[in-house]
């Protein structure tokens, strides 16, 4: 886990590990240079309980460097992923590890989630795709797994080694270059995880940055060209997610419209809502790009084989 100012969902959050089923694990906490109450609440925390493992930054390195840290000392033979304001629930390592020693092909392990408010109240369900081979042709327009959810086999960091130190897609690369290497991917279909939807979240998942940096991993990924360091100098992804200041202002505008759009549609304003998606797409290319990966990424989802038998943790027979 690593934390840079989260001391509103942190304690929660903390507690949601320390309590799972499975017990026998080191929790690592990279202090991100917090300079809110974080740095006391884990403080507290890890005196309480001998698994936890704290570390701190003395500048904030970011998201990548700071899981880097972590994977550099964790000992374990799996690896589970948690953020500082969601919630897991209490047997997502049992279910996890179970699954893993279950189906040895599958090197990295998502879940569906529960998405939550603020205030810790579900607002829906998002159910992840299990089938490793529609996983494949879903990661050309999206993440597969929800980054919190993932808990990987350690060994794959011979062939991936760390997280690239990317300002945004870390997790988006990361999937991209296990299937370029030859791993596989999965997810359980039950939800294991709360995942929290708040503001800055939503805002930087569509950000303009994340968007063309995404675009510019799709076309890497698509060439065959993803695992070659030369295209991820500092100032090359600099010059990718470059965008005019009048740019991201309108961009800005048409990601209020979508989220406007997006809540009548869930509210069964169907025709409404449509509207605002489309003109939130005319108003930016960026969020045009971003809706038609969202739809095509869909259509790959409904053509899991709903016939299927599914096993406990939604797996297919």
């Amino acid at each position: 886990m690593s934390v840079f100012n989260d001391e509103q969902y942190l304690r929660r959050s903390i507690e949601s590990i320390l309590g799972q089923t499975y017990r026998d694990f080191e929790f690592i906490i990279i202090d991100d240079a917090s300079s809110d109450g974080s740095s006391e609440i884990i403080r507290e925390s890890a005196s309480k309980d001998r698994r936890i493992v704290v570390m701190k930054n003395p500048v904030n390195l970011g998201l990548a460097l700071s899981l880097n840290m972590a994977l550099n000392i964790a000992k374990g033979e799996f690896v589970a992923r948690m953020d500082a304001d969601d919630i897991a629930v209490e047997n997502r390592f049992e279910v996890q590890l179970e699954f893993l020693n279950k189906n040895p092909m599958i090197d990295l392990l998502g879940s569906s989630v529960y998405l939550i408010d603020s205030n810790d109240k579900i607002i829906a369900r998002s159910d992840a795709v299990a089938d490793p081979g529609i996983l494949k042709r879903i990661i050309h327009y999206r993440n597969v797994c929800a980054h919190p959810t993932w808990m990987f086999r350690k060994e794959v960091l011979k062939d991936i080694k760390e997280y690239r130190a990317l300002p945004a897609s870390q997790d988006y690369d990361f999937q991209m270059r296990l299937y370029s290497l030859g791993h596989e991917i999965s997810n359980v279909g039950i939800p294991l995880l709360y995942y929290r939807m708040h503001k800055r979240k939503i805002s930087f998942d569509r950000s303009i940055s994340q968007i063309k940096l995404s675009r510019y991993l799709r076309r890497l990924y698509k060439r065959g060209l993803l695992l070659r360091d030369e295209y991820f100098g500092k100032e090359q992804i600099l010059k990718v997610i470059d965008t005019h200041r009048a740019t991201r202002e309108i961009h800005s505008m048409s990601l209020s419209i979508f989220e406007k759009g997006r809540f009548l549609m869930k509210n069964n304003s169907l025709f409404r809502g449509a509207a605002l998606l489309c003109v939130s797409a005319l108003l930016s290319p960026y969020m045009a790009y971003f809706i038609y990966c969202g739809m095509r990424a869909k259509l790959l989802e409904r053509k899991q084989n709903k016939s299927a038998v599914k096993g406990p943790y939604g797996e297919e027979n």
